[in-house]
């Protein structure tokens, strides 16, 4: 089962934030605020670079939401989220009614612990410093959702073969999903499309705190 607040989006018995989501991209790191207070949201410093943090991306496959479910003070600011394929590979504002009568879904997108230790260690060593200053606060989004209208969703099945790159002009990340029955679909993951995220946080640092050692996963209502 599913469920969908306005501080959190659960899913198999584990919640993750909502709070400042417009402001998060995937890897997107800053201080948890309000850290285990119900209000717990991730104020971003800075993310990694795009070309850093494509090739690490993976599906994690779509999740079906109950809208009818979800109030208008949950589901959003004036009862709308942002979604892919009302307007093409760009995420638009669109209100919870029309995503109820569309059968809209979340898609997931994440880098894992392993790969995402291996990105701080050797490339990102901006994330890493910063992780390092900011201690017990200091976060790291491993995992992100986003709202996708019924066709598009479809394309972006666990099944389907991705490609991932930094866009263009470097706003975001691209993602194409294919090899499905829903044919080829492109997204745009940039500020403005996460509607929930997860985050980690540092366990483990090296003797001289230079290296991290391990990762740990910081779910809503963790600490």
């Amino acid at each position: 089962m599913s469920k969908i607040t306005k501080h959190y989006f659960e899913h198999n018995n584990r919640k993750y934030f909502r709070g400042n989501a417009e402001n998060v991209e995937l890897c997107s790191y800053g201080e948890k605020k309000d850290p285990i207070g119900p209000n717990a949201y991730l104020d971003v410093e800075n993310r990694i670079q795009r070309e850093l943090v494509a090739p690490k991306v993976k599906a994690l496959g779509t999740v079906a939401i109950d809208w009818a479910q979800v109030s208008k003070v949950d589901g959003g600011a004036k009862g709308q989220v942002n979604a892919f394929g009302v307007k093409g590979e760009r995420a638009a504002e669109t209100s919870i009614g029309v995503a109820e009568k569309g059968n809209y879904k979340l898609v997931g997108f994440a880098v894992d612990a392993g790969p995402l230790r291996v990105l701080l260690n050797t490339e990102a060593d901006g994330a890493r410093n910063f992780l390092e200053r900011e201690g017990n606060d200091g976060r790291i989004v491993s995992e992100i959702w986003v709202v996708m209208e019924a066709e598009y969703s479809s394309a972006f099945s666990i099944s389907a073969s991705y490609s991932v790159s930094a866009s263009v002009v470097g706003v975001g990340l691209d993602i194409t999903a294919s090899g499905t029955s829903a044919g080829t679909k492109k997204i745009t993951l940039s500020a403005g499309s996460t509607f929930a995220y997860l985050l980690h946080k540092v366990k483990k640092w090296n003797k001289g705190k230079t290296k991290i050692e391990d990762l740990e996963a910081d779910y809503k209502g963790g600490s």
